[in-house]
C-alpha cells in the first residue's frame, strides 16, 4: 500500500470518527435545531460502536508503518502515545456520560491529531537520517 494512500486512509478515519463524537456532543442543540446527523438518525449506542471500529481500524493502520518497516522506533513510540490518547477518548466516549456535551472529546483528539501528524514527521525523518551517509 503507497504512503500517500495510507496517509489519506488514516486521515479520512480519524476526521470521521471525530466527527461523529463531535456529532454526539452536540446531540441536543442538533435535534432542537432539526439536524439529522449520524446520532440523531441511528442513535447514540450505535455512533459509539460505529467511532469505535472506525478508530480500532485507524490503530491498526498507524501500526502498520512500523511492522512493515516503512518507520522505524521513534515513529512507534509516538503513535504508542497517539494511540493512547486515541483509546483514552473511546473510554470516555463509550463509557462515561460526564463531560461528553462540553467538547472536552474533540479537544483531545486535536492533540492526538498533532501527535499522529508528529508521528509521521518524525518517521520521515527518521527514515532520511537512517538512508543518509550520516553513520
Amino acid at each position: 500500500m503507497s504512503q500517500s494512500i495510507l496517509f489519506f486512509l488514516r486521515t479520512l478515519l480519524f476526521h470521521i470518527g471525530r466527527e461523529i463524537i463531535k456529532d454526539v456532543e452536540d446531540v441536543r442543540g442538533d435535534q432542537m435545531q432539526g439536524l439529522k446527523t449520524f446520532p440523531i438518525i441511528f442513535g447514540v449506542p450505535a455512533a459509539q460502536k460505529i467511532t469505535v471500529i472506525i478508530f480500532l481500524i485507524l490503530a491498526l493502520f498507524t501500526l502498520w508503518p512500523f511492522f512493515s518497516g516503512i518507520y522505524g522506533s521513534i515513529y512507534f513510540a509516538i503513535v504508542l502515545i497517539y494511540n493512547t490518547l486515541v483509546i483514552f477518548v473511546l473510554y470516555l466516549f463509550t463509557r462515561t456520560q460526564k463531560n461528553i456535551a462540553n467538547g472536552h472529546l474533540g479537544r483531545i483528539l486535536k492533540i492526538a491529531m498533532l501527535g499522529g501528524l508528529t508521528a509521521i514527521a518524525a518517521g520521515e525523518l527518521e527514515r532520511s537520517f537512517l538512508r543518509s551517509s550520516a553513520f
